[in-house]
């Protein structure tokens, strides 16, 4: 019989109470109930305690095997504890798994989100998306207002500390921010109230709409990119924008672009004055590029 079985039997038959003997032999009735239970066995000042109590020879409430109880509660607490931690190293695994995943799928996300670009600013006379929460930039208008023999323009790293990521955007609702390069400050002079040549021409507009004489200069603009850049996004730049000259005649101006491309840059790369992508080495067709 083992020390739990012998200690509950002599409570029984002297009917008397597990706080009622740890009070007597000066113990918690949680030690007794411990005991009882097999889960530990009592130390030797109250064993000693325990034979006075009921009046036993001395070692009565010994088994054969006195540890083998806390030898077992020892074995199964420390399987317990190497169970717990392989079970907590997956859980965090998995979760680190699932965080990973979840990142991966939801910053493009947020990247693509209209509407958290609440702020449109013009920086560099670039016309900036601010996307907080993705903490990414796009670059949409740029409006030339300087000499047109020579134009240069440098798409901004970053806007208030966030990097500008993106080549055109869409904003708010919806509304889209395509990367165009506007000469309408520079050449666009129709007359104020006209109904004609006061708006931005395509391509096919001009070829069937236009019945007038009309000439095509095509603008060089030379257009640097930095290392920030990851997304071609909305490029526009099917633009045709006309000047009425003294004689009457209109010319249309229309930008092409030289692309000069950061060396640190990941996704894209430039060569002979055109945008490639690092991935695939397949050229950029958004652009129009200078001859």
């Amino acid at each position: 019989m083992e020390l739990k079985e012998k200690l509950k039997k002599a409570r029984s038959e002297r009917k008397v109470s597990q706080q009622a003997l740890a009070d007597s032999i000066f113990v918690s009735r949680s030690a007794v109930a411990k005991w009882e239970a097999g889960l530990g066995i009592p130390c030797a000042e109250s064993m000693e305690a325990l034979e006075e109590y009921f009046g036993v020879e001395k070692n009565y409430f010994l088994t054969d095997k006195p540890d083998e109880v806390i030898v077992n509660k020892n074995v199964k607490m420390r399987n317990v504890k190497v169970v717990f931690g392989i079970l907590s190293g997956i859980a965090v695994a998995v979760f680190s798994v699932f965080l990973a995943i979840f990142v991966y799928l939801i910053d493009p996300i947020f990247e693509e989100t209209s509407f958290l670009y609440t702020k449109s600013v013009i920086q560099n006379n670039f016309e900036i998306g601010v996307n907080r929460v993705a903490n990414t930039c796009y670059a949409a208008a740029y409006e030339c207002a300087g000499n047109a023999a020579k134009i240069e323009i440098t798409i901004p790293d970053e806007y208030d500390g966030i990097p500008v990521k993106r080549i055109g955007g869409s904003y708010g609702r919806g509304l889209p921010q395509p990367f165009v390069i506007s000469f309408a400050e520079l050449y666009m002079n129709a007359p104020e109230g006209s109904v004609y040549y006061n708006t931005v021409f395509t391509w096919d507009a001009l070829q069937n709409a236009i019945k007038d004489d009309y000439s095509v200069v095509v603008i060089p603009v030379i257009l640097n990119i930095g290392e920030n850049i990851e997304t071609i996004y909305y490029v526009d730049m099917d633009t045709y924008y006309p000047h009425i000259n003294d004689d009457g005649s209109v010319t249309f101006y229309h930008p092409a672009v030289y692309v000069n491309c950061s060396e640190n840059n990941k996704f894209f790369y430039s060569k002979d004055g055109k945008l490639y992508e690092v991935k695939t080495d397949g050229l950029v067709k958004d652009f129009e590029y200078v001859d």
